[in-house]
């Protein structure tokens, strides 16, 4: 099957086919078990439609915090701390981070005293097609 694409034709929305169907965007997400916005763009792809903006699908499925629902098999676990291996400490990843920053003037810099060397690599013996 060949899609064909009008740039000129306004491409036809979900609401529209919503509407025409007299159904309604909740009713269409309950029908096709569609939890996020990935998944209804993905059934409004299939379908050959513009998909609703991000505002107009969390008005109808509203944002809720991650909730713990064992019979669900949901269930969240706060995060273990963030511990440094070498040293034992905790890591607060939460807390700001200020690199250690170092002013050099023109007269403190000096050039380096030797001439960087060229890396050397093995030649390769392996067979030559």
């Amino acid at each position: 099957m060949t899609r064909i694409n009008l740039p000129n034709q306004p491409r036809l929305k979900l609401t529209d086919v919503l509407k025409r169907r007299k159904s309604t965007l909740k009713q269409f997400i309950d029908e096709h078990g569609i939890t996020t916005l990935g998944g209804l763009n993905e059934a409004c792809h299939r379908l050959g439609v513009a998909g609703p903006t991000e505002d107009e699908f969390h008005a109808v499925v509203p944002r809720t915090p991650a909730v713990s629902n064992p019979q669900e098999g949901v269930v969240v676990v706060d995060p273990l701390p963030i511990v440094d291996e070498a040293t034992g400490r905790q890591i607060d990843v939460d807390a700001p981070v200020h690199p250690k920053v170092e002013v050099v003037t023109e007269e403190e810099w000096e050039p380096p005293t030797e001439a960087p060397t060229k890396p050397q690599f093995k030649k390769n013996k392996g067979n030559k097609a």
